[in-house]
């Protein structure tokens, strides 16, 4: 038994007030991809370590426009921040830096955790594809209020990029996030001469 639609019983004003309702659902899906949409940064380069990357941009982020060098910890970083009226959404955090050891995202997080004495539970894992392969794991803070997104991209000769990205009882925003920012990590052959140079 099929179920029969009979233009002729409307009236031309109802075939347009569904027409106007059917636009209008189409018109807010829209809108709302869209500002959901995580836009980027141009790529910020490293340029010793032929490193290029972007942190998200506008909509409330705030962020540095440079690398800039931690002596206490030998490392690079780059970071942004989502400011959501005077509370912060979400924080991103790029690292460079030499590593002695060889650890996955999961280990790293829980190393982490021990230190500074909290509990995470690793609740997803995977790896993404692009220039460098970059495996990432998340991790919960009991409790639920905080989510922490770890990639580790291993770029050769004990040298790693490190991405972060930590949101505050929104798992789903720093998923978005991560994936968007850790797909523009690009590399770039390292000129001889250019090592000799300064970043």
């Amino acid at each position: 038994m099929g179920i029969k639609f009979d233009i002729r019983k409307y009236s031309a004003a109802e075939i347009a007030l569904l027409v106007i309702f059917a636009l209008g659902l189409l018109l807010a899906s829209v809108v709302v991809r869209h500002r959901n949409k995580i836009r980027l940064s141009g790529p910020i380069e490293l340029k010793l370590a032929g490193l290029g990357v972007s942190l998200p941009a506008g909509g409330g982020w705030q962020g540095l426009a440079e690398w800039k060098y931690n002596p206490s910890k030998d490392m690079f970083f780059l970071m942004g921040q989502l400011n959501v009226g005077t509370q912060v959404g979400a924080i991103v955090q790029w690292r460079y830096m030499a590593v002695s050891e060889r650890l996955r995202p999961e280990e790293q997080l829980s190393k982490e955790a021990r230190a500074r004495e909290i509990e995470v539970e690793i609740v997803d894992a995977g790896q993404i594809g692009g220039d460098v392969v970059m495996e990432w794991a998340q991790a919960e803070l009991r409790g639920g209020l905080e989510d922490i997104f770890l990639g580790i991209a291993h770029l050769g000769q004990g040298q790693i990029a490190e991405l972060e990205v930590v949101t505050f009882a929104d798992p789903e925003l720093g998923r978005r996030i991560f994936q968007a920012v850790a797909r523009s990590l690009k590399l770039r052959p390292i000129d001889v001469l250019e090592k000799g140079g300064r970043v």
